[in-house]
């Protein structure tokens, strides 16, 4: 087991760092086609770093490290793109006589592996087990040295005596300095090597990259993580304010149509931490807190907890109309505002509404998804009534619900789902609650 480094003065490979580990018995016996494990981080000239595990004969890993450093992108890291980057990199090697050897990109790699043994270490072990062996006729690894204090350190960084001091000395100052100092995010663990390439994606700019990382953190699993799911839209608009230096919280204030001073005010408080942040929740988050006055606005990590809950019980009331309730758009916030600022308010304030949620919140969450179907059937009504389009028709409703009260709402679903669907039309026979063979007999729509 030992480091191996190589500076390239050209093409896309700026630095390489191996940590290889080999057969011991293909060692002691100097077998030709002994295999080896490989462990290779590959600095671009781009500034980014992929990590990838090798596989193959000793003598080969190193061209072959080339040749995938070649076949890497130099402008990304896309772990969605993985399978596909494999199969190429693989077809790379074979062109190039490497066939023998395979190598898998890492997924969550860290920026750098850490050597189990010193280099002068891992030398001395080997020698001595080749003494032992020559002088036993076989290895005995009960009998191997205990490991040796290593060798002082050269005073200058050689890429052979020294590689990991060259291969820091090739990454990004800030982009590492970040990275080594990084903790897992709301529930998720930071992918460092993800967020060092995040941060050296345009080179000269990593510092404007740190700063808004740190001025607001939840931003960091939105921008950096290599998610298929998370929003390109959201994520190329703030990148783009951060690289032209512009004001971040008008940044993203735009890029999720809140108010700048929900963006300034959220900053770094604690959110909860088991919380995967992603494009979703954090649109719900800031869109939540655009309809609370300031004073009202949650102060510990468990009230922006209830605060997102309750936010998705209440939109759960207008999913007649959007299935996802997902709080993204300007025009839903605009349409359901009035709604949401008084229900949340009317939760806020003790009596009817907090009581409710304190007692049984399942049921009071199974009463705002009833009260869609009260809505959408109201709709419905108005709309056949004054020949109205849809739009027309749900505005003038939603109108009408923010100006009740979410309690006489609610009560007024409760009402006709008991007059529709209540024991009142139940027919004349019926002795009783219908079997569960019953279910299966609909009545005949025609005579």
């Amino acid at each position: 087991m030992h480091w191996v480094a190589h500076a390239v003065a050209h093409g896309p490979l700026r630095f390489m760092l191996m940590h290889v580990t080999v057969d011991p018995l293909g060692v002691l016996t100097g077998a030709a086609g002994g295999r080896a494990h490989a462990r290779v981080r590959c600095v671009l000239r781009s500034g980014i770093v992929y990590a990838a595990g090798l596989r193959g004969p000793r003598a080969a890993l190193g061209g072959a490290c080339r040749v995938l450093a070649a076949a890497l992108p130099q402008h990304g890291y896309h772990e969605r793109a993985f399978p596909v980057l494999e199969r190429d990199i693989g077809a790379a090697l074979r062109a190039a006589g490497f066939g023998a050897v395979s190598a898998s990109l890492e997924r969550n790699a860290a920026l750098r592996a850490r050597p189990a043994l010193g280099t002068a270490q891992v030398d001395r072990l080997i020698a001595a087990a080749v003494a032992r062996h020559a002088a036993h006729g076989a290895p005995d690894a009960r009998r191997a040295p205990a490991t040796s204090s290593p060798n002082p350190p050269a005073k200058l960084p050689d890429p052979m005596s020294d590689p990991m001091s060259v291969y820091l000395a090739a990454l990004d100052g800030a982009a590492r300095d970040y990275v080594e100092a990084g903790r897992p995010v709301h529930g998720q663990g930071v992918d460092r090597l993800a967020v060092y390439n995040f941060i050296v994606g345009h080179e000269g700019r990593s510092r404007y990259r740190v700063q808004a990382l740190r001025a607001l953190p939840w931003l960091l699993p939105l921008l950096a993580a290599p998610q298929p799911a998370r929003s390109a839209r959201e994520a190329a608009m703030i990148c783009a304010a951060i690289d032209g230096a512009e004001p971040l919280h008008d940044a993203v204030a735009r890029a999720f149509d809140v108010p700048r001073e929900v963006v300034r005010w959220l900053g770094k408080r604690a959110l909860p931490g088991h919380w995967r942040l992603d494009e979703v929740r954090l649109r719900r988050l800031l869109a939540a807190l655009s309809w609370l006055p300031p004073e009202r606005r949650p102060r510990t990590p468990a009230q922006f907890a209830e605060l997102v809950q309750l936010c998705g019980v209440l939109a759960g009331i207008f999913r007649f109309r959007d299935d996802r309730g997902d709080l993204q758009m300007r025009a839903w916030s605009a349409l359901h505002g009035t709604c949401m600022r008084r229900w949340l308010a009317e939760c806020g304030r003790p009596g009817w509404a907090r009581d409710a949620l304190a007692r049984d919140p399942q049921r009071f969450a199974a009463q705002c998804a009833d009260a869609a179907d009260f809505l959408g059937t109201l709709a419905d009504a108005v709309q056949c009534a004054r020949d109205a389009g849809g739009d027309a028709a749900l505005a003038s409703v939603v109108r009408w619900a923010g100006g009740i009260g979410l309690r006489r709402l609610l009560a007024m679903s409760v009402c006709w789902h008991a007059q529709a669907f209540g024991a009142d039309d139940a027919p004349a026979d019926a002795a009783g609650p219908a079997g569960p063979s019953d279910a299966a007999h609909w009545p005949a729509i025609l005579p």
